[in-house]
């Protein structure tokens, strides 16, 4: 959805990989185990333990379950970038915000781009908040940040967000030519 020339929100859904695949699995598999060891462990009083073990674990899988149904929401608002987080099309959590013309570097998450400006030694805390690792449309920004120091956003983008940061911080951005959305 795009308000003006300078404002933009984009938004992606998560692919399910196989971190998200096995988050998903242990939510639904753990509480069924669990529950099964206590029902061998107490088998005398199984009959009513077991309903209760079976209402806690359908509470358990649908309370976390939604945690792996995740979007991702990117927001250009007057210079302003936002990344929140969207669970299950219910609820949305905002993570980071940052001034786009407080950024050091905005460039494709490429490797060359990637050695020279991602090192651990400076990066203090990286946010990764790009949807699907197949896509190619994913950049990444750095920042200094008061409370954790010097931090890394990684994110999927559009050809016209990253002009739109373009205009904000002229020096920071780099463009690359394609971009597969």
């Amino acid at each position: 959805m795009e308000n003006n020339a300078n404002n933009m929100e984009f938004t992606v859904k998560r692919k399910t990989d196989a971190e998200l695949f096995m988050r998903k699995l242990l939510i639904i598999i753990s509480p069924i185990i669990l529950s099964i060891i206590i029902l061998i462990i107490f088998s005398f009083i199984a009959a009513w333990l077991f309903i209760i073990l079976f209402t806690l674990d359908i509470i358990f899988i649908w309370f976390f379950l939604r945690y792996t149904n995740l979007e991702y929401e990117y927001t250009l608002i007057s210079g302003d970038f936002s990344v929140a987080v969207i669970y299950d099309n219910k609820s949305r959590k905002d993570i980071v915000t940052a001034k786009i013309s407080e950024m050091s570097v905005i460039a494709p998450y490429e490797e060359n781009y990637i050695k020279q400006h991602l090192n651990p030694k400076f990066i203090k805390k990286t946010y990764d908040y790009h949807a699907d690792a197949d896509r190619k449309d994913f950049y990444f920004c750095t920042y200094e940040d008061e409370n954790f120091g010097r931090t890394a956003i990684i994110f999927n983008t559009t050809k016209k967000m990253i002009q739109i940061m373009k205009f904000y911080n002229s020096k920071a951005v780099i463009i690359k030519d394609n971009f597969e959305l």
